[in-house]
């Protein structure tokens, strides 16, 4: 089966939101920041479905049935390109934006 490639497409924020809703401490640790465990454009690789070295394992949860569905070879008819799909991590205040792409066979890293 297919190699996933994954890249942080971008990174959002929504600042009324955190604004109202986050606590003192989380506002002493950054506040309204998009999410500080990527960078846009950062690229991992899920071989065998398995989550890549150094994923959030927050945002694997919400992203790894797309990733599946990837790799066993379902598509997204209304994407312009073949073999990709559009997924996030689905934190209310700072979510991630990634793009999955199938990989040809052969290609990818050791996840």
């Amino acid at each position: 089966m297919a190699a996933i490639q994954i890249t942080v497409l971008k990174r959002t924020v929504n600042c009324e939101i955190c604004e109202e809703y986050g606590d003192v401490g989380w506002k002493l640790q950054g506040g309204c920041q998009p999410c500080g465990k990527y960078e846009d454009g950062q690229q991992f690789v899920s071989k065998r479905g398995e989550m890549p070295d150094g994923f959030c394992s927050w945002a694997w949860a919400d992203i790894q049935r797309d990733v599946t569905m990837l790799r066993l070879g379902g598509a997204r008819d209304w994407l312009k390109q073949p073999g990709t799909w559009l997924s996030a991590c689905t934190d209310g205040m700072k979510p991630v934006i990634f793009l999955l792409e199938r990989l040809p066979n052969g290609q990818g890293g050791s996840r």
